[in-house]
């Protein structure tokens, strides 16, 4: 390592960066060795075999999918093109009950192995049994912290199966790969032939023939008495809040607001017109006008009627003024009729006043009761909405299952004849090898691991090495030049 002319970074070689890795050689050998010999006691000696069954299936257009026969003969099978068919095919294989049904007919507890003959097979035996009791242990350890429940046998079953069955099918087919992979050669094959079996039978029951029938049957009963309790739910609503046709009684009752709104404004237009009637009336009588000028309400006819007379024996009896006296009888006649209709003014007045006021308090009043009946219709339409929405949906899944009854009815009919839409093209088989990495791939794998995990050990170690181990690096740090270099001698045994 030397400083480069009119440079900051010093001149690095490879002999410079390979010299750490060659000084601790022996290490790297070590940790490489070392890797290679874990994984090669993992894949030989605890590692088992994984085995693995394979079969395919068909899934096409059937008879719970297809159109009605129209004649007593088979029906053709359309190949279907939706996803959705194969995965709920699919989702119908992997069900856990479907898997409970095939754990309770199967044994799946590991076969005990026959004793060891050779030293190998024991060794092999003690690592694996030395690696179950290990991850026993761990369960046990995680159940006692409060990590995980302890599962029975046979939850621990039912979930090792269904862990165990892989579905997978390509895009645009409609061909559905079904695996199972298990370390005991024995159970993989008749495992996954047993879930196919109960699987078909399943699908059967579900379907086809009078099971089918049974099943609808009880569906359509089940549905029909939703949909009974819904329209008696509906119907007992609609007589406790008074409600027909909702949108239309909203439209009146908002039409009916609307109009008593434009009556309360006449009314309260009305009854200030009254008003202003009366506080002229008011004023006429402290300022002692006999005659009421201007108090006669517009648009009352027998009001400004006595109004209209009032000036007439107002003029008259201000033109007999002038020529007779005040005790004049004719005079005395014009004033008393005068204050007759004075009087009759003043009463129709008031009770133009009244009546106006009592008319717009009616009106108020029958305001806020449409406005009430508006309001409670719009409190109870969700819960109307929703008893209608529940109504709708119990037609429609009666509908519905009616109308699977009445095609399986037919297809029962035909028994004998009937096309499934799932059809086994490959049947469970085992492969001749195990699956899985092959032990050369894992043992190259450990290779470079531990290649990888020994140059960081280097890297590390030269790193936090301080040490100076050649002359160049004392004249690079010391500045002055080697003199002589001392060799180190190794101690050897004497020939005793």
């Amino acid at each position: 390592m030397r400083p480069t002319p009119g440079g900051l970074l010093p001149e690095i070689s490879l002999r410079d960066l390979a010299a750490p890795l060659f000084r601790r050689l022996w290490m790297v050998v070590t940790i490489v060795v070392a890797a290679i010999a874990m994984a090669g006691v993992h894949v030989f000696l605890v590692r088992g075999d994984i085995w693995m069954a394979e079969a395919k299936i068909l899934v096409r257009l059937g008879q719970e999918q297809a159109p009605l026969p129209t004649m007593l003969a088979d029906r053709q099978a359309f190949v279907s093109t939706t996803p959705g068919h194969v995965n709920s095919e699919m989702e119908l294989i992997r069900s856990r009950d479907l898997i409970a049904l095939a754990v309770d007919r199967i044994d799946l507890a590991p076969t005990p192995p026959a004793p060891a003959e050779s030293l190998v097979a024991r060794v092999k035996q003690a690592l694996r049994g030395a690696a179950r009791a290990a991850r026993e242990g761990l369960s046990d350890a995680m159940v006692a912290l409060g990590l995980s429940a302890r599962p029975t046998p046979r939850e621990a079953a039912i979930e090792a199966l269904s862990g165990a069955l892989i579905l997978d099918s390509q895009p645009n087919t409609n061909v559905v790969t079904a695996r199972l992979v298990w370390g005991a050669r024995e159970v993989p094959e008749p495992a996954l032939r047993l879930i196919l079996d109960l699987y078909f039978e399943t699908r059967a029951a579900m379907f086809q023939g009078r099971q089918a029938v049974a099943f609808f049957t009880e569906r359509r009963r089940e549905t029909g008495a939703r949909l009974a309790a819904a329209e008696a739910a509906l119907a007992g609503f609609e007589r406790t809040q008074g409600i027909t046709v909702p949108e239309e009684q909203r439209a009146a009752l908002q039409r009916r607001l609307a109009e008593a709104e434009t009556g309360l404004d006449a009314a309260r237009l009305d009854l200030e017109l009254a008003a202003i009637a009366l506080r002229q009336l008011e004023a006429t009588e402290a300022g002692a006008d006999e005659t009421r000028a201007g108090v006669a309400l517009a648009g009352n006819p027998l009001q400004q009627a006595i109004a209209s007379e009032l000036a007439s024996l107002g003029a008259r009896s201000a033109g007999s003024q002038t020529t007779l006296a005040a005790q004049d009888m004719a005079v005395r006649r014009q004033r008393a009729e005068i204050a007759a209709l004075s009087r009759q003014l003043a009463e129709q007045v008031r009770a133009t006043h009244d009546q106006r006021r009592r008319i717009l308090a009616a009106r108020e009043e029958l305001r806020d009761a449409i406005a009430a009946d508006l309001a409670a219709l719009q409190a109870a339409l969700p819960e109307w909405q929703a008893l209608r929405r529940e109504v709708v949906s119990a037609r429609r899944a009666f509908e519905f299952n009616d109308g699977k009854l009445n095609d399986a009815l037919s297809v029962a009919a035909l028994e004998e004849a009937r096309i499934g839409n799932v059809q086994l093209v490959q049947r469970p088989t085992l492969r001749a090898t195990p699956i899985g990495l092959r032990k050369s791939v894992a043992l190259a794998l450990a290779g470079v691991l531990g290649g990888m995990l020994a140059l960081a050990w280097v890297a590390a170690a030269a790193f936090f090495d301080r040490r100076l181990h050649e002359a160049a690096e004392v004249e690079r740090h010391l500045g002055l030049p080697v003199l002589a270099v001392v060799p180190r001698l190794r101690a050897r045994r004497s020939a005793a």
